[in-house]
Parts: C-alpha cells; sequence; structure tokens
C-alpha cells in the first residue's frame, strides 16, 4: 500500500513530502540532525542476520515458525520473514488478522481466544472474504468453540483450531478438561475442525527460575502427548503443535525431539527474538545459551550472533544540574514495562563523541522526557542513540520504522497497531 509521508509523521523534516520507496533518496540519518528527533530506527544489516540465525536454527531443529506479528504490527516485515522461510504469521487478535490478511498473508495463527459469539461472527464475517486463507485458531472452553461454531457458519466452512494448554494464563489445566472439550468439538462438527494443541510457555510463572523451567517442561509433555493422542483419536493426516515465544524456544524444541513424534507438525511463534533488545530478551538468550550448546555457539560468534536492531534517538534539551541531562525522548516514545533504555552512543555535529554506554544511566522517564545521569560532558543538541528493553512495547508507539544501513535511512515501514 502507497503511504505518503509528511512531517505530521514523526522523523519526516518539515517541508518534505515523499514515500517508504522513495525514503532512501534523502539521505536521512539520524545522528547527523536533519531528522526530527525522537525517531526509531532498526539496523536492517542486524535483522537480516537475525532472521538467518533463527531460520537456520529452526532448519536445523526441525520446527517450523510463524513469527508473532504483534511484535511490529508491520505486513511487510512480517512479509520478509515468510519470504525467508517462515510457516506464515501469528495474530492475537481480529484487527491484526484483519490487517496480515488484507496485505496478502494467508497463513495464520490466531494464537488467542476469540471471545464470545459477537466476536466469532466478526471472525467469521473476516475470513469469508479471504476463502483461500489458513487460519488457526486457539480455544480453551465451549464457550469459546459455539464462539468459533458461529465463525465457521459466517464464513461458511470449518474453522480450524487448536485447542489450548496452559500454565498461568488461558488454557485447559488437566486432561479431563482436554478430554470434556475435545467431545464437544467433535460433536460440533462440520463447523469447526480440531486440527492440534496450542500451548504459550513463557507465562508458566513460579517462585524460581528453575522452577520455571519445570513447569515449563510439564506443560511442554502434556501439550505433545495431547497432540499425538489427538491425531491418532481423530485419524488426522495433519496434526500441529505450537509453542515458543522468544524466551524459552529452545525448551520447545527440547521437549519435541524427546518426544520423538515425527508426525506432528510443530510452529514456533517466536517474533521478538528477530528484533532481539538490550535488556529482556538479551537476558533471556543469556539463560537459552546456559540450557543449549547450538544457541550458545550462534551467540558467540559475536557480530553474526543474535543482534539488537532496535534504536531510539533523542536530543539533548537541558543541563539543569551537573551530570543531568534532559532528553527529548520519553514513556511516549520508548518502552519502559521491564527495563528502562540503554544508551549506546553520543554524537555531536554528526561525529560519534562516545559509545561508552557504562559513562550514562537512564534514571526515570516522564512522558515526554528522559533523565540522564552521565559522566560524559554533554552540549544542548547533542544527540544519544538509545538501545531499548523489550521491543512490544516500544514498536506500538510508533507509525513507521525507519530502516537503517550504514546510518543512513533506506526503508519505512508502516506500522498498523489500530
Amino acid at each position: 500500500m502507497s503511504e505518503v509521508l509528511t512531517d505530521l509523521v514523526r522523523g519526516i523534516p518539515t517541508g518534505l513530502e515523499t514515500s517508504p520507496a522513495a525514503i532512501a533518496t534523502h539521505g536521512l540519518a539520524p545522528q547527523s540532525g536533519n531528522m526530527p528527533l525522537p525517531v526509531l530506527t532498526m539496523d536492517e544489516p542486524g535483522f537480516e542476520t537475525n532472521i538467518e540465525l533463527m531460520m537456520r536454527y529452526c532448519r536445523e531443529q526441525h520446527v517450523q515458525i510463524a513469527p508473532h506479528a504483534k511484535t511490529p504490527m508491520s505486513p511487510a516485515l512480517a512479509q520478509k520473514l515468510i519470504d525467508a522461510g517462515a510457516w506464515g504469521a501469528s495474530v492475537a487478535n481480529i484487527q491484526q488478522a484483519a490487517v496480515m490478511l488484507q496485505h496478502g498473508i494467508r497463513k495464520l495463527i490466531f494464537a488467542n481466544e476469540v471471545g464470545g459469539t459477537k466476536s466469532g461472527q466478526r471472525l467469521g464475517t473476516l475470513l469469508a472474504k479471504y476463502p483461500e486463507a489458513e487460519c488457526l485458531v486457539f480455544a480453551d472452553s465451549r464457550a469459546c468453540l459455539a464462539s468459533l461454531i458461529e465463525a465457521g457458519k459466517v464464513c461458511d466452512r470449518p474453522i480450524a483450531v487448536l485447542l489450548e494448554l496452559g500454565a498461568g494464563r488461558a488454557g485447559l489445566r488437566d486432561q479431563a478438561q482436554l478430554d470434556d472439550l475435545l467431545a464437544f468439538a467433535q460433536q460440533s462438527e462440520p463447523f469447526i475442525h480440531v486440527k492440534g494443541i496450542a500451548v504459550y510457555e513463557g507465562s508458566a510463572e513460579a517462585d524460581s527460575e528453575s522452577e520455571k523451567v519445570e513447569k515449563i517442561k510439564k506443560l511442554l509433555s502434556f501439550g505433545l502427548a495431547s497432540a499425538s493422542a489427538i491425531k491418532d483419536r481423530l485419524n488426522l493426516e495433519q496434526v500441529f503443535f505450537t509453542a515458543g515465544g522468544s524466551s524459552y524456544f529452545d525448551l520447545v524444541c527440547d521437549a519435541v525431539h524427546q518426544h520423538g513424534d515425527s508426525r506432528l507438525t510443530t510452529i514456533l511463534r517466536s517474533g521478538a527474538i528477530f528484533f532481539f533488545d538490550h535488556g529482556v530478551y538479551e537476558k533471556a538468550l543469556i539463560g537459552a545459551c546456559k540450557r543449549n550448546e547450538t544457541l550458545a555457539s550462534m551467540a558467540a560468534q559475536q557480530q553474526t550472533g543474535f543482534q539488537p536492531v532496535l534504536r531510539v534517538w533523542a536530543e539533548v534539551l537541558a543541563n539543569p544540574e551537573p551530570g543531568l541531562y534532559i532528553c527529548s525522548m520519553g514513556k511516549r516514545d520508548v518502552s519502559h514495562d521491564l527495563d528502562l533504555p540503554r544508551v549506546c552512543g553520543l554524537y555531536r555535529e554528526g561525529r560519534t563523541v562516545s559509545t561508552r554506554a557504562d559513562r550514562f544511566q537512564v534514571t526515570q522517564l516522564n512522558d515526554q522526557h528522559a533523565f540522564i545521569q552521565s559522566d560524559e560532558p554533554m552540549q544542548i543538541g547533542d544527540i544519544l542513540e538509545f538501545g531499548i528493553s523489550h521491543p512490544c512495547t516500544c514498536l506500538d508507539k510508533w507509525s513507521f520504522i525507519y530502516g537503517i544501513k550504514n546510518g543512513s535511512v533506506v526503508n519505512a515501514y508502516q506500522t498498523y497497531f489500530g
């Protein structure tokens, strides 16, 4: 879809009118001062490296992946991942499904419960517009299946259902609940067809990391055994098992190998790993590397290991006290739910002044201001490059993500967060 970019869009200089296709011709570079700040960028070479690494990991582990589109909500980036080998994309609600379907993505995992019957009817109306689409939808209750029955009636074809098992969030908790729901689903054909099992391991909270890992392993074992049993009970040609956020996907692959049923089609849903970060996923990968030699080998490759690719750029506005600097970035611009942003570089008149992250500390965010304690003297108008923690809650603040290569903007990816 064509989109005109003017100074109504953050990052576009006053008076410039361009398009995503032409953005590379204007020499925009956040560190140079020729873009209004704050602005969000994505390092293109790093993103490509992360794609190659994760796709290679999936191939080696004999699993597929449908990266969760909720992270960037950018159809262009979702399509890049599909072109690189992803099975399709995952979505969390009807609006996200509509965005992906409208942009030509035809294989989706609806990785959530739909809700009531009105929502089911809305889903059916959407799917009726795309009869060729393959959409696998989570369900964990009779009420949810009733909603999907309504969807099937509206779109006049069966809804492919993944029965969700859970620990900590949504999902059936035991075998008796699963047996009851499966029996109800079988009575509800032809409006729904059970196609497999889904879990989300990241919500399996516990008092310690070791206890959480054990809880995750039990959930995965339950899910895989259930998927194999469903294949036999329903005599399915193909049965799906889907799991895997961006923190514990290695445990999913280990569990699949230990289970040993090659008849299952396993699909990870990891999305944030392709963007990585300077916080929560950096820590998660350290933990995964301790558990998994393959990931440890990938991460040890330095320049070719997983790389944090997102940056928020801001300008120094004030220096009210010695060592205290106020910058033009705040809660409206950057994720702060899990960690505060981290300074990665200081620039003055387009030149690098410092990349000593240890000399800077973000101590507080207001709506549109960041408080920086710094041992590095800064001037008003200096530009700071920030790494972020938790891509999902940073990207949702931006209508465009600017792709950067060799310091300059080469792409503009539109987001659709609604």
